[in-house]
């Protein structure tokens, strides 16, 4: 579970542009980190040219032509070393930000900039940013009337899904540092956090947020109510579920 890049290190992947770090010259076959259209970077293969930029097939499936300035080269025998900051594909074709940790002849370990566990990457799936992607963000105060440690939450990731979480705390940004009921952690922004009051009762007809058979968190309407349990119809029609008090959190307001 990941958090979108930045806009401070896209920033910096246009300073990068300018450095000559990025595939202005790639062809057919290279691999590559290149630029959707949700902003985040994704692994991909240059099919060919066109329309001003590089058509590129992404490892999801997905096609697409990208501006010259949004494609990275990704090569196995890229001189990545200790302590360089990569952009690299985390379990999937989405490609976030990190530190090299390690490395070997095919590999490097990245420890993400968001906290979450590191992980071994293969060197085709990561690729070097410059140094001004690093700088950290300057410190600013915790959100007004931060929630304490421990408070349960819905907590975004990504796009537009929730999952359950647990305050940690907050980092130097003024994000809430969670921990996800799916066993990973994040840095999220405050308003992106809605609180689980369990103590409070819900009322039927209620839009809410509610796990449904693990920690994801899914819009319905609460239709019964039997001691802790809730049942909630869901919004995309699928079966109606019992779920308890505490896995269940008001639908945001915005």
């Amino acid at each position: 579970m990941k958090l979108p890049i930045q806009s401070a290190l896209i920033a910096a992947m246009f300073f990068a542009a300018q450095s000559g770090l990025f595939a202005d010259n790639a062809r057919p076959g290279d691999k590559v980190a290149a630029r959707w259209t949700d902003g985040g970077y994704y692994l991909a293969t240059i099919t060919g040219a066109g329309g001003g930029g590089v058509e590129v097939l992404y490892d999801d499936g997905d096609k697409g032509t990208v501006n010259t300035a949004d494609v990275m080269r990704a090569s196995r025998t890229a001189n990545i070393n200790v302590g360089d900051h990569v952009l690299a594909a985390w379990r999937d074709a989405r490609m976030y930000p990190g530190v090299v940790t390690a490395k070997t002849e095919f590999t490097v370990t990245v420890q993400w900039d968001d906290g979450d566990k590191p992980l071994e990457v293969a060197r085709d799936r990561a690729v070097l940013l410059p140094r001004e992607a690093a700088i950290a963000p300057p410190a600013v105060a915790p959100p007004a009337g931060a929630l304490p440690a421990g408070t349960s939450v819905a907590a975004k990731w990504g796009g537009n899904s929730f999952y359950i979480a647990t305050i940690a705390g907050t980092d130097g940004s003024g994000k809430y540092l969670v921990n996800y009921g799916d066993g990973d952690k994040g840095a999220v922004a405050a308003g992106d956090i809605v609180r689980v009051d369990s103590a409070r009762e819900i009322q039927i007809g209620a839009h809410v947020l509610a796990c449904w058979h693990g920690a994801r968190m899914y819009p319905g309407i609460v239709t019964a109510k039997s001691g802790n349990l809730y049942t909630v119809k869901w919004d995309d029609g699928d079966t109606p579920l019992e779920v308890a008090r505490e896995q269940i959190a008001p639908f945001p307001s915005r």
